[in-house]
């Protein structure tokens, strides 16, 4: 492995996970970029891809499926034999909910929440010890405007259920992660977890469902003409993860406000420098006090700082989020996930 610092990508084989990888790799950044996908050769592909348009650059790639938990731990095993720090690491991979029915995974999970939360939260408390030996350090969880109809009924989440609103769930899981990442141990270890929304963009996530050949063609065409690009859908995530702006300490948010103006469906106001611990970024142009309906189609402007569900703001729930995963995590492996560091 050459000097240069190490950035993970899953799902990075296409779309806006490829647009990530692509720029993390090149200057100025100039990372070495691990591809983990579910499949090796379509990553190899990608890898060829990046080095292609880039010469200069440093690609690598590692077998990852999220919604398998013994490839996370294989995973994390691998990626510990391979380098000795990670200084960015892009939680992208996800299954979206279009024309896809509800099913489980193998031990009885629900294979959306799996993928796009579990397998993440698990990935990354798997390489916590070489995310501390990177510092600083960056883990971006990739969330998205539908995080604001998600429930936090966590426990209904984790296991197999059918409910419409499981990928809104999911991403608002990601974005309470992050919170709780940050405050065990932005202050300590030198890691600075951060939301990113890439936005309403044309990516293959919306056509692996069981649409019809048809509609599939006709969505496709319909996307391309009124959603952003994967390349300006990942400009919020690569800022997230390299941009020193968000670096800024900030006040916490009382708890006491968060809940009551969570409970109340109101949104909380976004002062300067705020949410350390909870900062969400989207790629359009909106209101500070009022991000939707602008959050779901606005202006494109790169990176920007917007609120977001006051959930994710709440200490009391991203703390039950962590400690529940963790116990249902040791159900279904055997271990804490903490203990593959």
């Amino acid at each position: 492995m050459n000097c240069r610092r190490v950035a993970v990508v899953t799902g990075s084989n296409c779309g806006v996970g490829f647009a990530v990888a692509s720029a993390l790799a090149a200057p100025p950044h100039a990372y070495h970029v691990i591809l983990a996908c579910r499949s090796v050769a379509r990553a190899n592909d990608a890898a060829m891809k990046i080095c292609k348009a880039c010469p200069s650059a440093s690609v690598s790639t590692v077998l990852l499926d999220t919604s398998d938990l013994d490839l996370v731990r294989t995973c994390c095993e691998t990626l510990r034999g391979q380098v000795q720090a990670i200084s960015v690491l892009i939680n992208n991979a996800g299954i979206g909910g279009i024309g896809r029915p509800a099913e489980p995974t193998a031990d009885g999970d629900d294979l959306v929440f799996r993928t796009n939360f579990v397998g993440h939260f698990m990935l990354t408390l798997g390489l916590l010890d070489l995310l501390f030996a990177g510092a600083p350090s960056r883990v971006v969880n990739v969330s998205s405007v539908t995080h604001r109809s998600g429930s936090a009924e966590w426990e209904a989440s984790l296991p197999f259920h059918a409910d419409a609103r499981t990928y809104s769930s999911s991403k608002l899981a990601l974005a309470c992660f992050t919170t709780e990442l940050n405050r065990r141990y932005g202050a300590t270890h030198g890691l600075r977890a951060i939301s990113a929304n890439p936005g309403a963009v044309c990516s293959e996530i919306w056509f692996r469902g069981q649409q019809p050949p048809w509609q599939a063609r006709l969505l496709r065409a319909l996307f391309r003409c009124v959603f952003l690009s994967p390349a300006q859908g990942a400009t919020p995530i690569v800022s997230a993860a390299t941009a020193t702006e968000w670096d800024a300490q900030a006040p916490k948010v009382k708890q006491k406000t968060a809940t009551a103006t969570a409970a109340a469906g109101a949104e909380l106001p976004l002062r300067p420098n705020d949410a350390m611990e909870s900062l969400y970024l989207c790629p359009y142009r909106t209101p500070t006090h009022c991000p939707m309906p602008w959050e779901l189609h606005g202006p494109f402007a790169g990176a920007r700082a917007c609120s977001p569900h006051p959930l994710v703001r709440d200490a009391g729930a991203c703390a039950r989020l962590w400690e529940m995963t963790c116990i249902h995590l040791v159900q279904r492996t055997g271990r804490s996930p903490l203990a593959l560091t």
